[in-house]
């Protein structure tokens, strides 16, 4: 009878989350409709979503017009999920700053603020000071600690998700950072912890805005460096060591190749990244083929990341061919990565996927190296513009209501 009664709470419980991540997923949903995908009554979804009415998470919407797939006279009482029942505080830690955002559950930004850092704190005193600037936002925007659902911490180089720890957050602080267990001493609402791509690819899993019903999703990231995660039947994949797919960290180059962050030499990342590609116009510029480009930098500035598609988009042959061939690497990389993992989506975002004249190159590319993929493979990610927290808010949310 114990047997039979965990199992019936367990399918409960299931079926609570579900309800919820389909909600997350779909702007409002009829208990019809949830009831259908669920495969079950609609007597249970009234009974698994009255505590959610109750609290306020979810909510009624006003009756819609009849629906011309009901019954005559039948009307549709659509649900939703209330998105300003709580906040979320994100905290997105780069090597030069720290961005720290209040988002609502859909990741809508309420509140955003750079903070920057010593070089001299240890990882102690970084996480006390970025917690009490956090307070201090909170308090000048009247922001109640009750209204925060918990945080998300979203941080370059792998991460345990489990712990919270920051297992090689390169350029911020050597070795291991505890950020889960330092931010929780210090702040009076949970925190969870997660590489920066695989935080963006759970806002992907979570919203759903560009990939429809796909459950096994690549997601590449090139700019400023070459990063990507991989999900598996929904969920975030991650093997040993916590690392997810490092489609940038691919030996490449040939012979031993240039030193990259991870420790390693001659990873892709080396070659084709923001940086790489930023010095090679410097080089060109002052080249005997590069004369055209020296004189377009009298306009736009010497190349640095914020004026790089102004040089991406110049029509210098020789810079074109470079560009490309950086761009027909990188596909080439990414389609073995394909063959073996076989997603369904491939999605794309960064500082380099956010020009569209690079999208569509590197999407022609990959379909001359590989003709099988599927129309519509590729998507550019729709959450580009909240790209400094709406990872943050998706991990939190996963973690404080969908698991």
């Amino acid at each position: 009878m114990n047997n039979i009664n965990s199992a019936f709470l367990e399918t409960k419980a299931n079926n609570r989350l579900n309800a919820l991540r389909l909600l997350f997923a779909n702007e409002s949903l009829s208990r019809t409709e949830i009831a259908s995908f669920l495969g079950i009554s609609t007597a249970a979804v009234t009974s698994i979503v009255n505590e959610f009415l109750e609290s306020g998470l979810i909510i009624q919407c006003e009756e819609s017009v009849d629906s011309p797939n009901k019954k005559a006279g039948r009307k549709q009482s659509p649900l939703k999920i209330n998105y300003d029942w709580k906040y979320i505080v994100c905290f997105d830690i780069h090597p030069a700053s720290v961005n720290i955002a209040i988002t609502n559950l859909h990741g809508k930004l309420i509140v955003e603020e750079p903070f920057t850092f010593s070089s001299n704190w240890n990882k102690k005193e970084f996480c006390s000071e970025l917690a009490k600037e956090c307070i201090k936002i909170l308090w000048n925007h009247s922001i109640h600690l009750n209204q925060i659902l918990g945080a998300g911490v979203s941080v370059i180089g792998p991460v345990n998700h489990l712990e919270g720890i920051a297992l090689h957050p390169y350029r911020v602080f050597e070795g291991p950072v505890p950020f889960k267990e330092l931010l929780e001493n210090e702040l009076p609402f949970p925190i969870t912890v997660e590489s920066n791509v695989c935080a963006f690819l759970q806002s992907e899993l979570l919203y759903r805005t560009n990939i429809e019903n796909a459950q096994n999703i690549l997601m590449l990231k090139w700019g400023p460096g070459v990063g990507s995660a991989t999900a598996i039947n929904g969920h975030i994949y991650k093997g040993y060591n916590y690392q997810s797919s490092e489609i940038g960290h691919n030996h490449f180059a040939k012979g031993k190749g240039a030193k990259c962050i991870c420790g390693r030499n001659g990873c892709l990342e080396t070659l084709i990244s923001e940086a790489a590609i930023i010095d090679h116009i410097k080089e060109l510029m002052h080249s005997e083929n590069g004369k055209d480009i020296l004189e377009f930098s009298k306009t736009v500035g010497e190349p640095c990341s914020a004026n790089l598609e102004s040089y991406l988009n110049h029509p210098n042959q020789e810079l074109r061919e470079y560009v490309s061939k950086c761009s027909f690497d990188l596909a080439e990389v990414t389609n073995n990565a394909i063959l073996i993992l076989a997603p369904d989506k491939l999605v794309l975002f960064g500082d380099i996927f956010e020009h569209d004249s690079i999208v569509s190159l590197f999407t022609e590319q990959l379909v001359e190296i590989n003709s099988t993929l599927p129309e519509q493979f590729c998507v550019k990610s729709t959450f580009r513009k909240k790209k400094k927290y709406i990872g943050s808010t998706a991990i939190a949310v996963e973690n404080f209501l969908l698991s």
